[in-house]
């Protein structure tokens, strides 16, 4: 059970996999609790007193567990802003301390960050699908570059204090890291298998306690497509570098724009 649990949490779900998954569920709910209904009818008392409070309690529960997966799915979103702002800065300061180099080392030094920021740029805007690996492991090593030409600097003069130098480029690789530490789902799975039950049943008992005998009923269409859109707005909102909810790097874009 709990290798179940670990490899369902291990497990990333397309927003627009969980749309379709979730509509067909919840229609299928619907209709599947409008056929008990007819079956039901004509065989018992059709005063279901219960069957609404049920409802009433489901629907209430479902409305607080959306609240709350909505909360986070935004909390993410926006510390994925925060860490791609700190990258923006981190980036700046480094350009600025680059001016206590040597015209040669700065020539160097530059180029790299040059190179770096335009990898980050692409970080930030490239899809799931996109060689995320390749470009952190990118930007790691450009990075390291520019990490041994400031040590050495360092180490051969003693009359130089680079000490702020170097304090403004290791904030290069504490900024990255925050950002790889926020760029993930914040909603487990176990979670949204957890949403789509309770959505299930309360479409069930929608369509259970809906009396209308002839036709499709199209009204009690409308719960599973709002619940359906709803769920698919947290799930795309959650997801990092997919879907149709996503943020430019301005920051990143406005130092890159001031330097040309």
């Amino acid at each position: 059970m709990s290798t179940l649990l670990k490899h369902l949490n291990n497990t990333t779900i397309s927003s627009f996999v969980l749309f379709i998954i979730t509509l067909m569920l919840l229609l299928l709910a619907c209709y599947g609790g409008k056929y008990l209904f007819q079956r039901r009818q004509g065989k018992d008392n059709l005063d279901d007193t219960e069957t609404s409070i049920v409802l009433g309690a489901i629907l209430s529960l479902l409305a607080l567990m959306i609240g709350f997966v909505l909360s986070i799915s935004i909390q993410g979103f926006d510390e994925r802003q925060k860490t791609e702002q700190n990258e923006a800065i981190a980036i700046g300061s480094a350009y600025q301390y680059s001016k206590l180099l040597d015209p040669k080392s700065q020539i160097q030094v530059k180029q790299l960050l040059d190179q770096y920021l335009a990898v980050r740029i692409d970080f930030f805007m490239a899809d799931p699908n996109d060689s995320i690996n390749d470009l952190k492991n990118h930007s790691l090593a450009l990075q390291s570059e520019v990490w041994d030409i400031i040590v050495k600097l360092n180490n051969a003069s003693s009359k130089t204090d680079l000490s702020l130098v170097m304090s403004a480029y290791n904030e290069l690789y504490s900024s990255q890291q925050k950002t790889y530490a926020s760029w993930k789902v914040k909603i487990p799975n176990a979670a949204w298998l957890l949403l789509i039950t309770f959505a299930f049943f309360t479409n069930m008992l929608i369509g259970y306690n809906i009396r209308g005998m002839k036709g499709h009923n199209w009204l009690m269409l409308i719960l599973p497509i709002l619940t359906t859109l709803a769920l698919f707005i947290i799930a795309d909102i959650d997801t990092p570098g997919e879907g149709i909810i996503n943020f430019t790097p301005s920051n990143l874009v406005s130092i890159k724009q001031q330097l040309e």
